[in-house]
């Protein structure tokens, strides 16, 4: 592969995977939160979306109304039952393309794995920290710690994603570069999906929204504060109410952080994601046809991109 096509192929690798993660967030955010939320009677949803990370979905439902049974479960799960059920569909037809070296595949293929692997990571991190859209395994108001050890179920299942998607995109890869040997399988993955990984991750880093892109551990130190400020403002008891209380500091970070735990099920899912990858690297041999690819192929996917991109920069929230 000359350096041409390289770059040809990481515009437009770069150019899928933002369509692809764009797409899965919309089925997320406005099919598994806005669409349950409508039908359970919200009269009002606000929306905010960040340009390459996550979103969120607020209903406002009328005052006598509230979340209960299958209501309050499927307005918190629906969003990870889409991702996973159009994850697997997407993927489907990933392994029953007969010209796995097309874009078209990558597409599917980044959706497809892409919404898989982002669906269990983000259940297992929320079983550890006991917050997040997990919460509607549980009834509303109840608590996820009993079930926190749960979160060690979806550290094999995220690695057993990464290697079958690996080898998918191996195929793919094959038919743009020689991977006869570890060493191109290894090298020519990390010159394009890498590239393309870390460029992506950037942008995303450049345009971060802290409203918007929130981390389950930050959602947690949140909830630890919100819980400690209302603890700290509950009338005095009739014993106390004899002396004033003094006035109460607000609630600071440091004073809640040790009740979070450490970032343990992030780093095994992601140490398990990287060793899927590397095991398929290692041991996979996979063979395509030569593919044709043509600039206007690449460039294409970039222009719509570019397009969606400025759709979610109308539509982000939190700012």
């Amino acid at each position: 592969m000359g350096w041409r096509k390289w770059a040809l192929l990481n515009v437009a690798l770069l150019a899928l995977m933002i369509l692809a993660s764009r797409a899965a967030l919309l089925i997320h955010e406005v099919g598994g939160h806005a669409v349950p939320a409508w039908v359970l009677g919200a009269r009002k949803v606000q929306f905010g979306f960040s340009l390459f990370g996550g979103g969120y979905v607020k209903p406002e439902f009328p005052p006598q109304k509230r979340l209960a049974g299958w209501g309050h479960h499927a307005f918190y799960l629906g969003g990870l039952v889409l991702n996973l059920l159009t994850g697997a569909a997407a993927w489907f037809f990933v392994r029953r393309r007969r010209r796995p070296s097309r874009l078209v595949t990558a597409f599917l293929l980044f959706l497809g794995a892409g919404s898989l692997a982002q669906g269990l990571f983000y259940l297992g991190n929320g079983f550890y920290y006991g917050t997040g859209d997990p919460v509607g395994f549980v009834r509303p108001g109840g608590n996820l710690s009993p079930y926190q050890w749960m979160w060690l179920a979806f550290v094999p299942l995220v690695g057993g994603v990464a290697f079958f998607a690996t080898g998918d995109y191996l195929k793919f890869l094959a038919g743009h570069a020689a991977l006869d040997t570890a060493g191109r399988r290894f090298g020519w993955t990390l010159a394009t999906l890498g590239t393309v990984t870390v460029v992506y991750a950037g942008l995303w880093g450049a345009t971060w929204n802290a409203k918007v892109d929130t981390t389950l551990a930050e959602r947690r130190v949140q909830e630890e504060i919100r819980k400690e400020t209302a603890r700290r403002a509950r009338p005095p008891s009739t014993l106390e109410r004899s002396t004033p209380p003094p006035p109460s500091a607000p609630v600071m970070r440091k004073d809640v952080e040790d009740r979070v735990p450490a970032p343990i099920s992030t780093l095994a899912l992601l140490f398990s994601i990287a060793a899927g990858a590397v095991v398929a690297m290692s041991i996979l041999k996979p063979s395509s046809e030569p593919a044709e690819l043509k600039a206007a192929w690449c460039l294409a996917p970039a222009a719509l991109a570019a397009a969606v991109i400025a759709v979610f920069f109308a539509m982000r929230g939190g700012a």
